[in-house]
């Protein structure tokens, strides 16, 4: 199968893809950590497709938190409800939107991306937010001001170009913005890139 599964010293299985079309396993032990660490209420993924961190978000952050996964191929997102059934996770509050792929602007530049419009009303005090897929740069900016004062910021595989300079971009954009954070580049084989804003 394109997905196996991801054994976890303990508690139950969730899929993980071998193949490098998904999260890598010690990237999904990972944010596993910051969901039982943290506790995020609030979450947005953002381009993960069909993906592993969707079935760790479900089953590991409280079944009180409410989930926005974003996409543009509502496939992608029935077969993702599809799979959180297969493997018994039940999470009642999970919205999926589908976003149009649009231009704009960014870094000075027009870059096509998810249409921002589409997710508009996702309100503020998001806990966690995890970027993926298609055009990363321009999503920190859309969600800058509705992120909580503490909220967790993961971009997924740095070990691309396009990840380091989204990256780079949003250390300047926070710098700009006055923000207080830090940031660590966690050591997986895929490499999250991490910023964690302070109060």
């Amino acid at each position: 199968e394109f997905y196996r599964l991801l054994r976890a010293r303990q508690g139950p299985e969730v899929p993980c893809d071998p193949d490098g079309y998904g999260m890598a396993e010690d990237s999904a032990r990972y944010l596993r950590k910051i969901c039982e660490e943290n506790a995020p209420r609030r979450i947005v993924e953002v381009g993960t497709g069909p993906g592993v961190s969707h079935s760790v978000l479900a089953k590991w952050c409280p079944q009180d938190a409410v989930i926005w996964s974003i996409d543009h191929v509502l496939e992608w997102q029935e077969e993702t409800g599809k799979r959180l059934l297969r493997l018994g996770i039940s999470h009642p509050k999970i919205q999926y939107i589908t976003a149009p792929i649009v231009d704009v602007l960014f870094e000075g530049g027009s870059v096509a991306t998810y249409d921002p419009s589409a997710f508009r009303d996702i309100p503020g005090a998001v806990d966690l937010l995890l970027v993926d897929g298609y055009s990363r740069g321009p999503m920190l900016g859309v969600f800058l001001d509705r992120l909580s004062p503490d909220a967790t910021i993961l971009l997924d595989d740095l070990r691309r170009p396009s990840e380091r300079e989204a990256m780079a971009a949003w250390v300047s954009l926070l710098t700009r913005s006055g923000r207080r954070f830090t940031t660590a580049i966690i050591p997986t084989e895929r490499m999250f890139g991490e910023i964690r804003l302070l109060p």
